[in-house]
């Protein structure tokens, strides 16, 4: 029975670590970055540190750091003609 509690408590205890660097996380869409460009950077560069920190870029995090792209093309376009 005491084994039984301390592999509950493992378990909880890693299922709870796992989620906590996504809680945060949600999908923005590309619209949301061109009506708030200052957070395309913020986004590219936490992207980037994920790269050179030698993690995939997976998830939510993927899915906004290529919405702040198209974002980023869209603004570039715009500002171009």
């Amino acid at each position: 029975m005491k084994a039984l509690n301390l592999i509950s408590i493992a378990v909880i205890s890693v299922l709870s670590l796992a989620a906590c660097g996504e809680e945060d996380q949600k999908v923005l869409s590309t619209q949301h970055y061109v009506e708030n460009p200052s957070e395309i950077k913020k986004v590219k560069d936490k992207c980037k540190a994920e790269r050179d920190k030698g993690y995939v870029v997976e998830g939510a995090l993927k899915e906004n750091c290529r919405n702040a792209g198209k974002a980023q093309n869209k603004l570039v376009g715009a500002a171009l003609g």
